[in-house]
């Protein structure tokens, strides 16, 4: 049981770390006024549901469309874990990238 909260207390972390990461995506794009979406993004990662928060991005990931460089990458890679995101041709483009590095570091 013990372990299982240090776990929580683990992912609770990683989620607040990238709400921290997109808030200041969202105001280095938007400044102090902010983005409406990303916003209740990190809403729900501060409170720590990862579920919640990937609902919300399956729902909402039209909206997205400001982030297709900087966030939605970082939001598969950390909250996604690399795969099963709503952004599919973004993962295929990340995958695809770092087969490539992969290749070339040979």
């Amino acid at each position: 049981m013990e372990q299982e909260s240090k776990s929580n207390i683990a992912e609770k972390e990683q989620l607040n770390k990238l709400a921290d990461e997109l808030d200041v995506l969202q105001q280095q794009k938007r400044g102090e006024q902010g983005d409406i979406i990303i916003q209740k993004l990190i809403q729900r990662l501060r409170s720590g549901d990862a579920y919640a928060a990937k609902v919300f991005c399956g729902n909402e990931a039209d909206k997205f469309t400001a982030y297709r460089n900087d966030g939605i990458p970082l939001i598969i890679e950390k909250l996604y874990g690399g795969s099963g995101s709503p952004w599919f041709t973004v993962e295929r483009q990340l995958q695809s990238q770092q087969r490539n590095k992969g290749t070339q570091s040979r």
